[in-house]
């Protein structure tokens, strides 16, 4: 599918401070399909009381690299400039944790793949919004709360969603 190129994102965070991601997932796609990901533990440098979310402890993390060590490679490796993810939560603690650490912004335009759902299936997700049940109405298997699975699962509906409508990320970026 031409046009339909983008990275989605996933963070978990230790706590209830969005600047502390212990995890991060990101996904590639290219024409329509998922060419490369990546994902790595992050040292937020700060107290767990989300492990019970996801897994993750601070013994897990302890010699992981933090967010700064690995801001570069991150950014570095982005091939697409649209950023989608689900909700606003990931985008915000990704803004949140560049502010903290003095980093500079993702350089790329941000997509939430709740709106793109919502437009794609304008009848079917009025209230249902969340990751596991729109992937699940999909019919798109993945683990909740691992980053890079959830990474996938906002990249795959993403794609279903050009797939039924033919539209591009370019169409999805415009404003409803």
């Amino acid at each position: 599918m031409n046009g339909v190129d983008f990275c989605a994102v996933d963070v978990e965070t230790a706590n209830y401070d969005r600047a502390t991601i212990c995890q991060i997932g990101v996904v590639t796609v290219q024409k329509g399909r998922i060419v490369r990901t990546w994902s790595s533990l992050v040292n937020p440098r700060s107290d767990f009381v989300f492990t019970h979310i996801h897994g993750i402890d601070a013994s897990m993390v302890r010699t992981s690299p933090t967010l700064p060590e690995l801001w570069k490679e991150l950014c570095g490796s982005l091939p697409h400039d649209v950023m989608v993810s689900h909700t606003s939560f990931d985008r915000w603690a990704l803004i949140r944790a560049a502010e903290r650490d003095n980093l500079r912004h993702m350089p790329v335009t941000w997509l939430d793949s709740v709106q793109v759902a919502k437009r794609a299936w304008p009848n079917r997700y009025r209230r249902r919004w969340n990751l596991p049940l729109i992937a699940d109405d999909l019919g798109i298997e993945f683990t909740h709360h691992d980053a890079l699975e959830d990474a996938k699962a906002c990249a795959r509906i993403v794609i279903q969603a050009s797939q039924a409508t033919g539209f591009t990320i370019a169409d999805w970026a415009k404003s409803p």
